[in-house]
């Protein structure tokens, strides 16, 4: 049996902008922000994001929850095709200004990146509407979780895979 070497997959290339910061009436906050996704961009519950505050500033956190928003599957509007045996017709979330999906993160550690090293501390800044949420390289999301990259530096208890 050969033996499975420990590293992060990802799907989606590292430091790829996947979304963008928004304004609601809970967001953002120093624990959670909402960003609303790129109609091409998928990720799923428990994914490692960042938000770029500066160069090399990064809030990291997870995510928790999504939400889509599409008024054109809204309770009225289904009955009526329902009732009249009707298709929906509409475009879809890349050509719709009105059908869009919002996904929530916890917000973990605030990463300084100096002189090649990672600076890893509770988080002290207030992430912005307008920061885009990227997919943070793979050491970065390893120093967060508190996990070793090399299996010799550590206890080896399985691989980590990305949800995306």
């Amino acid at each position: 049996m050969s033996e499975v070497e420990n590293e992060v997959t990802l799907q989606i290339p590292e430091n790829e902008e996947i979304g963008e910061i928004i304004s609601d009436d809970a967001t953002p906050s120093f624990e959670v922000f909402r960003f609303k996704a790129f109609h091409d961009k998928f990720v799923s519950p428990g994914t490692v994001v960042a938000a770029t505050i500066k160069r090399d500033n990064l809030l990291v956190g997870r995510i928790i929850a999504s939400h889509e928003n599409n008024p054109h599957f809204s309770p009225d509007k289904v009955a009526v095709r329902h009732a009249m045996n009707i298709k929906a017709d509409h475009p879809g979330e890349n050509l719709s200004i009105t059908v869009y999906r919002v996904y929530e993160v916890e917000v973990l550690k605030e990463v300084i990146v100096a002189d090649g090293k990672y600076i890893i501390r509770p988080p002290e800044a207030l992430p912005t509407s307008g920061l885009r949420v990227i997919v943070p390289k793979k050491d970065i999301i390893a120093e967060v979780l508190g996990i070793k990259n090399k299996k010799e530096d550590g206890l080896y208890v399985g691989n980590l895979a990305s949800t995306i």
